[in-house]
């Protein structure tokens, strides 16, 4: 479910009537991994137009490493922008995370921020207060952290970490 339906309470997993039920507005589409994949592959290929390091990211992201090509493309919101442009005249939208790590800016992708995390000495504090729905996690994981009282990342990481490894996996 995408960043406007969670608005209205609608959660991964939900069965569409459940969602309709909070939003009547919404739409529901049956998803089709095979098709996403080959679509993710082919817009790997068209990101390499602003960087050859480019990697496929499950579900459903790209990763690109930009920091050599900021240079070249007058700095990081210029890049930005044509980046936004191209995949719009090619029919497609992006969320962009940005930040030191990958794993970092693809959990702000997720989160819906788009605001850059320029410093590593930023991360810890950006992250903690994301959601936890933000996570690929199994129903059980999910349900596990939701019974733990963990609503952001930053809940997750006070647990104590043995306590958390055998609970979660």
């Amino acid at each position: 479910c995408n960043r406007q339906a969670r608005r209205h309470g609608i959660q991964p997993g939900m069965t569409p009537t459940a969602a309709r039920a909070l939003s009547a507005d919404g739409q529901h589409h049956v998803r089709a991994p095979e098709r996403e994949q080959r679509m993710l592959e082919q817009l790997a290929t068209w990101a390499g137009q602003f960087t050859p390091r480019v990697s496929l990211q499950a579900p459903g992201a790209l990763l690109l490493e930009i920091e050599g090509s900021l240079r070249y493309f007058n700095g990081l919101e210029p890049l930005r922008q044509r980046i936004r442009a191209d995949l719009q005249q090619i029919g497609h939208t992006a969320v962009m995370g940005i930040a030191p790590t990958a794993t970092a800016a693809w959990l702000l992708a997720r989160a819906g921020d788009e605001t850059p995390i320029m410093a590593r000495q930023e991360l810890s504090n950006r992250l903690a207060g994301l959601p936890v729905s933000i996570l690929p996690v199994e129903r059980r994981a999910a349900d596990a952290l939701r019974g733990l009282g963990c609503e952001t990342l930053g809940e997750i990481r006070a647990l104590p970490s043995d306590g958390a490894t055998r609970r979660l996996g």
